[in-house]
């Protein structure tokens, strides 16, 4: 018999492998054509990856490691925090796509474009409110943490909300 075509072949790897994928990515031209331009999607709507967004990103998942943490050191593990938690970070999305947005639409108006970045505001204000997080995390585990330092990053995060 001859050789059989590659849909009848057996798979390697499950569909849930990250090898499968990979392999998928490097050899199907439809699979990478969806993936780019799936990515490119993303990155529109989120817009650029700079430092902030690293930033936040390593915010959020310290304060999702750091509130693991204290839930398990309390014997307070919950399904619905957990679930309030990953809604909050969703939310935290969907604002940081509704900024950009309108970063964009501003963009169009020559002499508002310096003045106005709503991304770079609500960047900072969600690092802000993550950063207090994560200092009150470290402090209900039992890290000393400066009491001055929590004080000015809530005084600055309620300036901000004026």
């Amino acid at each position: 018999m001859g050789t059989t075509s590659s849909v009848f072949q057996k798979r390697r790897f499950p569909l849930y492998s990250v090898l499968y994928y990979r392999g998928q990515l490097t050899t199907d031209f439809t699979f990478k054509s969806v993936a780019s331009g799936l990515l490119y999607a993303l990155l529109w709507l989120f817009g650029d990856v700079n430092d902030a967004v690293i930033a936040l990103l390593a915010l959020m998942t310290l304060d999702v490691v750091l509130g693991l943490s204290v839930a398990i050191k309390y014997h307070d593990v919950s399904s619905d925090k957990l679930r309030q938690g990953a809604v909050k970070f969703l939310l935290y999305f969907v604002l940081i796509i509704a900024a950009n947005c309108v970063d964009r639409v501003v963009a169009l108006i020559p002499l508002m474009s310096q003045v106005v970045q709503i991304r770079s505001f609500t960047m900072i204000y969600l690092a802000v409110s993550e950063g207090i997080s994560v200092l009150e995390n470290l402090s209900a585990l039992g890290v000393v943490v400066p009491k001055v330092m929590l004080k000015r990053l809530r005084r600055f995060k309620q300036s901000m909300e004026k």
